[in-house]
């Protein structure tokens, strides 16, 4: 009997790391979360496909007070451009005529006008917010939140290991998965999204690279411009 006891006492401090080892696939996304935050970089895509025939493609890379976001859209069988900088504090815009108006939705005649001109846009400014959306490490970490009901199950996707753990996107309620890392850091691989009316697919790689992002050496204030 004491040689039991001395057994099971030796076994409860291995089943009780067990437990506290076993994560539900919301602990999963909140340690996925906090893992995007102490990172200083990241490069992403987002490709977005309508079923009315629009396509917009983003292509970024992202620190923690400076990013740079693409994007290429194709919208009534014509194609618009973007370019965001988000540079300390500051953000930057500049597009074609067709990118400023429908992507940015800035008035018609002044997005003709300064199509290509670099827009300055200042923290104070309302269209802040939406420049610098996914713009920086902090504002992209809430691309990682999902609602119930939760499944999880690993995979292998490009040779590595993952976790793809599928939900409900928090705004529309469309069936949503993301897939983290499975070994070593829990950063977000791939975020797909299944909505009735459009397929999304993120991507997120080169964690920790270097950025070159600069500040436009030339800019012209919104509040000039009659844009807004």
């Amino acid at each position: 009997m004491r040689a039991r006891l001395s057994l099971l006492f030796l076994a409860l401090p291995l089943l009780v790391a067990a437990a506290g080892a076993a994560r539900s696939p919301d602990d999963d996304l909140q340690v996925a979360r906090k893992a995007v935050r102490a990172q200083r970089s990241v490069h992403f895509t987002d490709t977005s496909v309508y079923s009315v025939g629009s396509r917009w493609d983003y292509v970024a890379d992202v620190g923690t007070t400076r990013g740079i976001k693409r994007l290429t859209f194709v919208l009534g069988g014509k194609t618009g451009h973007v370019t965001i900088v988000v540079y300390d504090g500051m953000a930057f815009v500049r597009g074609d005529a067709l990118g400023l108006n429908k992507n940015a939705d800035f008035r018609e005649q002044p997005s003709k006008k300064y199509a290509g001109v670099w827009i300055r846009i200042s923290r104070s400014d309302r269209w802040y917010q939406w420049a610098v959306r996914d713009g920086t490490i902090p504002s992209l970490a809430r691309r990682f939140d999902l609602l119930p009901p939760f499944r999880e199950r690993e995979l292998t996707v490009g040779g590595q290991r993952v976790r793809r753990i599928f939900g409900r996107t928090v705004r529309d309620g469309d069936p949503a998965s993301i897939s983290l890392k499975a070994t070593g850091a829990s950063l977000p691989l791939e975020k797909h999204i299944t909505a009735p009316d459009f397929k999304e697919i993120e991507r997120f790689s080169r964690w920790n690279e270097t950025l070159h992002v600069h500040a436009p050496a030339h800019s012209v204030p919104i509040a000039q411009t009659g844009l807004e």
